[in-house]
């Protein structure tokens, strides 16, 4: 009798974990996202850089720029974890991030921007800042799950794992809902098509924005919750 009345308080606490998982299983989805889903549409960017140095070696570009920031990130994230709070390295990190992907879509809501002086240039900025600052969020939504354990470990992740399904999703919705529209394959013979907007990549970037703006919801809600405030 005494074992049962023991054990009912704590089948009451179990269920109250769940929200706090959702909630690192979608911030451990954004501290990977943005990498995925800079890379995964990739007719947009043939589409943007024609006829440009890039056109053909984006992706190792994006790459070094990703990978560079993202390594001198790590020393500092190591740093800041000593010296500043969850709240400080997550928070900032991932607006910084949203408002990225959203000047990404307004820059493909800009078809004749200057390709050189402001297409390029504002791109490998934002694909720079996205290394840099995803690696701070990966960091410290590492350290909250092992703080927390109890499954926060495999939330995050079951998350990150996510964050590579989801841009690849998005590609196919986005273009679906723009009825096929979209550039970056149409020309077969080397020729560059005329810059036009291209309604599934705005649909895409706007996606990815909300996404980080889901995980900031998510955060919050984490702070409030029993076995965050309780760690």
């Amino acid at each position: 009798m005494a074992d049962d009345l023991a054990a009912a308080p704590a089948a009451k606490r179990a269920p109250s974990n769940a929200v706090p998982l959702a909630c690192v299983f979608v911030i451990g989805c954004a501290s990977l996202f943005a990498w995925n889903a800079t890379i995964t549409i990739s007719s947009y960017w043939r589409a943007r850089l024609c006829g440009s140095p890039l056109e053909d070696y984006y992706e190792s570009t994006f790459s070094l720029c990703y990978q560079g920031t993202a390594l001198l990130a790590n020393g500092m994230a190591l740093r800041a974890a000593s010296r500043t709070s969850v709240r400080a390295r997550v928070v900032p990190t991932t607006k910084a991030l949203a408002g990225i992907f959203a000047a990404f879509a307004l820059l493909a809501l800009w078809p004749a921007a200057p390709r050189d002086y402001v297409f390029v240039p504002a791109t490998l900025l934002g694909v720079l800042c996205c290394g840099w600052f995803s690696q701070f969020l990966c960091a410290a939504i590492y350290g909250v799950s092992a703080t927390l354990r109890g499954g926060f470990n495999a939330a995050n992740m079951a998350g990150q794992g996510t964050s590579g399904v989801i841009p690849c999703l998005a590609v196919v919705l986005s273009t679906a809902l723009a009825g096929g529209g979209g550039g970056g394959d149409d020309d077969d013979d080397g020729s560059c098509a005329a810059p036009a907007v291209d309604p599934s990549a705005v649909g895409y970037f706007a996606a990815a924005t909300a996404l980080f703006l889901a995980s900031l919801v998510a955060f919050r809600a984490l702070e409030r919750s029993a076995p965050f405030v309780d760690s």
